[in-house]
This record gives C-alpha cells, structure tokens and sequence, in this order.
C-alpha cells in the first residue's frame, strides 16, 4: 500500500461587483468628458472599454462615439463580474463659417452671416453688440464696431460651436472745398493746391482724385491746369479701407475777349510772339507792336489804328475781321 500524498486547494473569495455606478455627465458633446464612478465593497475599482476586461482605461474618459465601459472590483486574485455604464455621445456643430463685407466704411451697412443650421444662434461683438438672429445686419455708425464678432450655435443635442471675424471699420474721410479764385483766360485753374481742400479731414494715405461728373467716373484730364469753366469733382479715397467722399468745386474762368479792346501805350505795347488780342466787336489802338514781335488783332467788327500806332520794322502784324470763337 502506496502513502497518501495531499493537495490543498485554496479558494479565495470573489469580490462583488462594483455598485453605484454612473457617468456625470451620461450624456456628453463630442470633445468632451464624462466622470466614471463606482463603489466597490472589497478590491480596487478598475474600468475597461471592452467586456473582455482588456483594454483598461482612466476616468475621466473623451469617447468619440457612444461607448459602454465596464467596472469592475479586483483583488489580488479575484476579479468580480462587471458592472456597466454608457456614456451617450451627440454630435457637436460644424464651426460656423461666418463671413462679413469687411472691411467697412463707418456709415454702411455691416452684414454677418452664417450657413450652419441650429436651434439657436448668439452674436457678440464690440461695443456690448449681440443678437440672437442667425444673419444679421448693423449700420456702423462708427469705427467704434471695429473689433472680433464671435457666433456660438447651439444644435438639438446642447451641443456648441464657435467661430470668430475680424470686422475693420473705417472712419470716412471728410472733404471741405473752397473754391478757387476766378481768373481771366488763357489762365487756368490749379485743383490740386492745397488750399482747395484746407480744413478737410483725410487720414493718412488718403488720395484725391479729380473728375468731371458727380459719380466720380470721368478723371480731368490735367486737375492741375483746368482750363475750362464749370463744376468739377474732388474724390477723396481712404487707404486702407477704400471709404471715399465726394464734393464739388467751382471753377470760374472769364473770356478774355471784351466786346469792344482798347490798347493804348505804353502799357498794351507788345514784345513778344504768338500774341492775340481779341474783341467781339471794335479794337481801337494807339500802341506799338516792337521789332521781334509776332502780334494779331481779331475783332468782330472793326480794328482801328489811331494815330500814335507803331508797328514797327523787323515785327509781324495781322489784323482780322472775325469773332473770338472763330
């Protein structure tokens, strides 16, 4: 007879499954976190992502979908049966693509808009702006709107999303105009001197143009030289921001053909070449056109040459019977 050999076997006991278990919260936005919580009686609490107990994870978890995590008390030896929980993932909003007519000139329409559906919308801006619209339109009464208009959108679920625009708002510029003097013709008409728009307010890099319509699209051809009488147009652009302001300016040019032109010595003596006198009707002179000049008396009826009148030797004198816009 053989002698007995023993064997002890030691069984340890199984803790039981966690109790109280949650999510706080149970149901998140994408992106978010939700709390794992349980109470375990004996053992460590322990949470995994898959029932199979092997893919462990710590709480607070992130999920990106909807997923179930499994709880569980463990000893040295022992693992209890799981205890689950969900935690319901909704989807968060697309960022809301929001897009302005920026930049704005101050007195012009300002619009926000958005594409993004949702339950509700919330616009915040400079200068305590909001508003709950979806689109929304402001008159910048000033270049105090300037700043960052943030939109938050909120869909079905309570989820959000935000997304921000840099809104610039330009001061206009202010155009003052004086007109400029009278002259006599063949003088001409500088526009660009600055006394035409001294007092005006311009920023810095503002242009002025010139042009000869009110809508600003017919340029002068030479603003420092105009020629011709009439009302003329100053275009002040500011840079950056392209805000512009438009005035008129008179310019007051007298015909230097008198109905009737006397010339008398020695004050209306002539020198010089490519001289024209013109009357629209009588030229009475006692001058003296000088030896090197180049002189014509136009009138539209008569010239006359009253005794006194030298046209002298080595000059060239033409006297015409025509109108002055002939």
């Amino acid at each position: 007879t053989s002698t007995a050999t023993t064997v002890t076997v030691t069984v340890n006991a199984t803790p039981a499954a966690p109790t109280v278990a949650s999510a706080t919260p149970a149901e998140i936005c994408s992106g978010a976190s939700s709390v794992l919580a349980a109470t375990c009686a004996t053992g460590t609490l322990a949470w995994y992502s898959d029932m199979a107990l092997t893919a462990a994870v710590t709480s607070p978890v992130s999920p990106t979908a909807t997923a179930t995590y499994y709880g569980v008390c463990a000893t040295a030896t022992c693992t209890s049966t799981a205890t689950t929980v969900t935690v319901t993932v909704n989807a968060t909003p697309a960022a809301p693509a929001t897009s302005t007519n920026a930049p704005i000139c101050a007195g012009n329409t300002l619009t926000l808009n958005t594409a993004n559906a949702a339950i509700s919308y919330l616009w915040t801006g400079p200068n305590s702006f909001i508003s709950s619209d979806q689109n929304v339109s402001i008159l910048t009464a000033g270049v105090e709107l300037s700043g960052t208009y943030t939109l938050t959108i909120t869909n079905a679920s309570g989820c959000t999303a935000t997304s921000s625009v840099l809104v610039n708002v330009f001061a206009l510029p202010i155009l003052l105009i004086t007109d400029p003097a009278p002259v006599v013709s063949p003088a001409t008409v500088d526009l660009t001197l600055p006394a035409v728009t001294l007092g005006s307010t311009l920023s810095v890099g503002t242009t002025l143009t010139y042009f000869t319509d009110a809508a600003a699209t017919i340029p002068v051809a030479n603003p420092a030289a105009v020629a011709v009488s009439g009302t003329y147009y100053i275009k002040a652009t500011t840079a950056p921001g392209a805000c512009v302001d438009i005035k008129p300016v008179v310019v007051t040019i007298a015909n230097n053909c008198p109905d009737n032109l006397i010339l008398v010595s020695p004050t209306d003596d002539q020198s010089g070449t490519g001289v024209v006198k013109k009357a629209g009707m009588t030229i009475m002179a006692t001058n003296k056109v000088n030896s090197g000049a180049n002189v014509g008396y136009q009138a539209g009826k008569s010239i006359t040459l009253n005794p006194g009148t030298e046209i002298r030797a080595g000059s060239v004198f033409k006297a015409e019977i025509k109108g002055c816009d002939n």
